[in-house]
């Protein structure tokens, strides 16, 4: 006999024996001496009697004697229930059968109605049918006893059965199966949970097409395990973990059908059909190992354990795992707070989620909840008022839509989720249950999300079409608002340009260019910068910047050169101090620019050589964050705190695991006198009057404000940052596809300015932010005028530099001074 066909043999074996010993709850009369002798047989082969289930087992060795010790007291618990609970099942019957034994006829005489003795002849119902020769049907005591005796010997075959593969082939079958301590060492996955800066939550984070909440037992209430029990397992407190009747039911209908169509699964079978052996199929091979399985569950956890975790685990629909997956879901609630009616409804739902759902179809989830409430009834949980005043509670899904994962801010928490999986795995983010608070401030965002899309609005008429922005506290780096698309929805809007997508900033970048002269010392506030032509002889071609206007002064001093943006001063400062000096302090200031690298990626750290002179003019990309970052820098003094939206995330039940430190964790990378003078200068409205007028939409009505704006070439993109001690953010505004214009002349000032000038102004509000807030002088400035301050060392009459290397300086054109020349701005203009 091939080993194939052995195989098929043992398993067919297997099955048959385990039907069969189901069978005996329905034969129901008593095994005491059977299961004394099966007990005896097995003690003889080395273990415990069945009776003795719990007992220790004897010691022994090899892998098999392992495979005992480990998982026997399943096996052993399964015949102990299929023999003595089943036994308790035909008690009814057994002393039926003792009662017949030692009955003996009454001597009463049988009479009718009328007082007549009841004869044999005085039948009247149909005439019996003579039996045919050779099967007369047995009389007397045969007559009662030949069944039961048939009963014995059909049980005795069971026995036998039992007891033949009982060791080896049990042991054999107990080694594939997977261990029940596997259901507390492998937790279920758990939905990470998202709260804003004010504790509200804004997203609950999971794999896609599920969302997982774990709770104990005593969170879940009173009514949802109550009706869980009664529509499920309505015998589950008192049963073994299987239900013999149930099977014995099952396999006669299944036998009867040719088919497997029923289950006759516990509350115990399920949660281990769901968690260890996760096999759909309703084979006999699968029914036998949930069997042995769940008695080893029940031997390993207690009824609540066990409740508990098949609470947590079932699926309700509508991509809900668990039951306060499923109460948030359908009723916005926690299971604690869910009525008698609700519950009821979604007790009935793991049936057949699919079908019994009330988003699917209302009418059947009311008619399956009525089987949960006449259950509870039936098993006298509620009252039959009770259940039929919770019957007519309308629960109709119009009532309760569905809520979307991410409630507020969707780039946002996007982005802080993606910060969770770089720093903790992508299975911790999505499926470790975190509890993960942000910086981000509810008010705060919603002003900005109104501000990004107003402006957008206003300005469709010059072809714009898209907005982000971000906001930091200067003071923590910690986001506490971020917009990453005017319209989320539309074509495009599914992007997040506020952390995601660089774009070219323009002039805004020359805060960084600027930072880097007054720290070199080349230059101070009040240092005359060239404007007249200027060529990079050493660029292939050479490089020609030109003002943003079209317009040449013969020089400016340093502040007026930067608030009115002028680009041929900005690059001569810039090739003084070297590119590589600015491209340094925009990267130590958190803002840095991305550029080509070999392969023809973008990347933020490329090699210096990479960078050119249009550096300063915004001619690598910047995000809203990266922007936002860097002047926020300036704004806590020169101190970077590396740019979070987290500021505490713990595990589900409260334990820390990050909290951020906005006292420790920041880095003096620019010199507070340095920054002082920076924000003085980005601050002096009469330093960009000659361009941009007086009180411009880069001041605030009755308080300091340091800004500048920024536009790209051909007006692709607008930009607009600038701070307070309290508040840094960065608007830029444009379109999705990064070549479309928004027309000639529409810079920033008209294009973001306004956008960035009414969120600061309503934000600063909304965050009652003294108006009077400003910055004192530190040590290390010196003041040197009216409105006037330098580093120590220098003066403020300091000379211009000398011409960089490879670059040189020609005679202002005869129509400088204001005169526009006639010629187009070829290069990278910027404003």
């Amino acid at each position: 006999m091939n080993s194939t066909y052995q195989q098929r043999i043992r398993a067919w074996f297997e099955r048959l024996r385990i039907w069969l010993t189901a069978l005996i709850a329905a034969i129901g009369v008593r095994l005491a001496p059977l299961d004394h002798w099966l007990s005896t047989r097995w003690e003889r082969h080395g273990a415990p009697a069945w009776g003795r289930a719990d007992a220790a087992l004897r010691p022994s060795t090899g892998r098999a004697a392992e495979v005992v010790r480990d998982r026997a007291p399943g096996v052993v618990s399964m015949f102990a229930a299929a023999v003595h609970g089943l036994q308790r099942a035909g008690d009814g019957v057994g002393h039926q059968i003792e009662a017949a034994r030692s009955s003996k006829p009454s001597g009463r005489v049988l009479r009718d109605g009328r007082g007549r003795r009841i004869r044999a002849s005085a039948y009247t119902g149909p005439r019996r049918r003579a039996p045919r020769k050779g099967g007369d049907l047995p009389k007397g005591r045969a007559a009662r006893w030949l069944p039961n005796l048939a009963k014995v010997g059909l049980v005795t075959m069971v026995g036998l059965a039992a007891f033949l593969g009982s060791s080896q082939g049990y042991i054999n079958f107990a080694a594939e199966l997977p261990d029940a301590h596997n259901l507390t060492s492998s937790p279920l996955p758990e939905d990470t949970l998202v709260y804003a800066g004010d504790g509200s939550e804004m997203a609950d984070i999971h794999p896609s097409g599920t969302q997982h909440y774990y709770q104990s037992l005593d969170e879940s209430g009173k009514w949802l395990p109550q009706a869980t029990v009664a529509i499920e397992d309505s015998n589950y407190w008192n049963e073994p973990g299987i239900d013999p009747t149930g099977i014995a039911r099952a396999f006669l209908t299944n036998s009867r059908e040719g088919r497997t169509s029923q289950g006759a699964s516990t509350i115990t079978q399920q949660l281990v059909k769901l968690r260890l052996l996760k096999d759909p199929s309703a084979t006999y091979d699968r029914k036998i190992k949930e069997a042995i399985l769940a008695l080893q569950v029940e031997h390993t956890y207690s009824k609540r354990q066990i409740l508990e975790m098949y609470l947590n685990t079932v699926e309700y629909g509508n991509n809900a795992e668990g039951a306060e997956a499923a109460s948030q879901n359908y009723f916005r609630k926690d299971t604690k707070d869910l009525n008698l009616a609700e519950a009821s409804m979604l007790a009935g739902i793991p049936q057949n989620p699919n079908f019994n759902s009330p988003w699917a179809d209302y009418q059947v989830a009311k008619n399956r909840q009525a089987q949960v409430l006449n259950s509870m009834v039936h098993s006298k949980m509620v009252t039959q008022e009770q259940a039929n005043e919770a019957f007519a509670v309308d629960l109709r899904p119009e009532l309760h839509t569905p809520d979307s994962s991410i409630k507020q801010a969707p780039e946002f928490v996007n982005w802080v989720v993606q910060q969770l999986a770089d720093k903790y795995g992508e299975k911790a983010a999505y499926e470790g249950g975190l509890r993960v608070y942000t910086t981000l401030d509810p008010k705060i965002q919603q002003i900005a999300e109104s501000s990004v899309k107003a402006n957008v609005a206003k300005n469709l008429s010059h072809n714009m079409h898209q907005g982000a922005m971000v906001s930091i506290d200067p003071k923590t780096g910690g986001v506490t608002a971020m917009v990453g698309s005017a319209y989320p929805d539309k074509w495009g809007g599914q992007y997040n340009y506020a952390a995601d997508i660089p774009r070219n900033p323009g002039s805004s970048f020359k805060v960084f260019n600027y930072t880097a002269a007054i720290t070199s010392r080349k230059f101070t506030m009040n240092t005359p910068v060239p404007d007249q032509p200027l060529t990079v002889n050493y660029t292939q071609p050479p490089y020609q910047p030109k003002n943003f206007n079209a317009t040449q002064y013969p020089s400016c001093v340093l502040q007026t050169c930067l608030g009115n943006s002028l680009n041929i001063p900005a690059v001569f400062a810039e090739l003084s101090v070297g590119v590589d000096n600015v491209l340094q302090t925009a990267r130590q200031m958190g803002a840095p620019p991305w550029a080509e690298a070999d392969d023809g990626s973008y990347t933020r750290s490329a090699p210096s050589n990479k960078y050119g002179p249009s550096l300063t003019l915004g001619g690598y990309g910047e995000t809203p964050l990266q922007m936002a970052t860097g002047v926020a820098t300036l704004a806590s003094g020169g101190i970077y705190h590396p740019t979070t939206g987290v500021s505490k995330v713990t595990t589900s039940d409260g334990s820390p695991i990050f909290a951020d430190n906005p006292a420790t964790n920041g880095k003096q990378v620019v010199d507070p006198a340095v920054a002082y003078i920076m924000t003085a200068m980005l601050s002096n409205d009469a330093n960009r009057q000659q361009e941009f007028g007086q009180h411009s939409a880069l001041t605030l009505p009755g308080r300091n404000v340091a800004a500048k704006t920024g536009t790209s070439e051909n007006y692709t993109d607008a930009w607009t940052v600038g701070y307070t001690p309290s508040l840094a953010s960065a608007f830029w505004f444009g379109n999705e596809n990064g070549n479309v214009s928004l027309g000639q002349g529409f810079d920033a000032i008209y294009a973001a300015a306004p956008g960035w000038q009414g969120f600061m102004a309503t934000a600063l509000g909304a965050m009652k932010d003294p108006a009077n807030d400003w910055y004192g002088a530190p040590a290390g400035v010196v003041p040197a005028g009216n409105s006037v301050w330098v580093l120590p060392g220098t003066s403020p009459n300091q000379a211009t530099p000398g011409t960089p290397p490879g670059v040189t300086l020609s005679a202002p054109p005869p129509n400088s001074q204001g005169n526009k020349p006639n010629q187009p701005n070829n290069n990278k203009p910027s404003g």
